[in-house]
C-alpha cells in the first residue's frame, strides 16, 4: 500500500535553516521513495544547475530578512499563495519527483506551501528533508511524523523494507 510522502528542501540562511520548497507525493513509499531522493540529489548536485541554485540561495538571504512565517490557519485558505519564491529550486524538486524508472507514468504530485511545518500535513509515508546549504555536500534525511513510531536512525534499506518487498523493488533504485 502506498502512502502520502512529503519532500522538503531547506537551506541554512544567515545561521538559520529556512524552508525553500515542499511537495507531496500521494503514491510513494519504500524503494520508490529512496529512488526519488536519489534522483533529487543528482539534480541538485548536477554542475549545469549550480549557477541557478547559487543565485536562488543568494536571493534567499534577502528574502528571509523581511519574511515572517504565515499563520498556519492561512496555509489552508484558498487565498494563500502556495508557491515557493524559489522557482528553480522548486522545479528541480518537481522534476526529481516526476521521473519514474519502473515503467509507470508519473504520479500526480502537489506543491505544498514552502513554509508548511513538517508535521502539519496528512502524512502516512514519511518525510524526506534535503539540505542544499552546501551544494558540494548535500545532506538528506528520512523523517517520520510524531504519530509514527520513533526509533534510532536506520539505513535506507531498513526504511524501505518496512514498506515494500525489497527484493522486488531493489532494481528500481539501482536503475535510478
Amino acid at each position: 500500500m502506498a502512502h502520502s510522502h512529503q519532500t522538503f528542501v531547506i537551506a541554512g540562511v544567515d545561521g538559520l535553516y529556512r524552508p525553500i520548497a515542499a511537495l507531496s507525493h500521494p503514491d510513494l513509499s519504500g524503494m520508490r521513495a529512496l529512488a526519488q531522493c536519489h534522483r533529487q540529489l543528482q539534480i541538485f548536485s548536477h554542475p549545469s544547475n549550480r549557477i541557478a541554485l547559487e543565485a536562488e540561495l543568494f536571493s534567499a538571504k534577502t528574502f528571509f530578512k523581511t519574511w515572517t512565517a504565515p499563520d498556519p490557519k492561512r496555509l489552508s485558505s484558498s487565498g494563500y499563495d502556495l508557491r515557493s519564491p524559489f522557482s528553480f529550486i522548486s522545479t528541480c524538486l518537481t522534476v526529481g519527483s516526476l521521473h519514474r524508472t519502473d515503467g509507470h507514468p508519473p504520479a500526480a504530485i502537489h506543491e505544498l506551501p514552502f513554509s508548511l511545518p513538517f508535521d502539519d500535513y496528512q502524512n502516512g509515508g514519511g518525510i524526506i528533508v534535503i539540505d542544499i546549504t552546501n551544494l558540494n555536500k548535500l545532506k538528506y534525511c528520512f523523517a517520520f511524523t510524531s504519530s509514527m513510531t520513533s526509533s534510532s536512525p536506520l539505513l535506507p534499506v531498513y526504511i524501505a523494507s518496512a514498506c515494500t518487498d525489497i527484493t522486488k523493488d531493489l532494481p528500481i533504485l539501482m536503475s535510478a
